[in-house]
């Protein structure tokens, strides 16, 4: 019997991430090509937001677990 693998709060949050980006990206495929609306100028101007987003997250996974060790790197 095949046992899982547990998934890390780090590499649940990274699932996550990808799976919203990928979800937009479509959306936004979809949306583009049913109605013919500039999509991609709208993502373009907002792609420092995903920047963001995965700063927040490096730092977020970061200080999850400094407290898990009690507070050491």
């Amino acid at each position: 019997m095949k046992r899982s693998r547990r998934i890390s709060p780090a590499e649940g949050t990274t699932t996550l991430v990808l799976g919203i980006v990928l979800t937009v990206l479509g959306a936004a495929l979809l949306i583009e090509r049913i109605t013919g609306a500039p999509v991609w100028d709208y993502l373009w101007r907002l792609w420092p937001v995903l920047l963001i987003v995965m700063g927040a997250k490096i730092l977020l996974a970061h200080y999850r677990l400094r407290s898990a060790n009690g507070g050491k790197p």
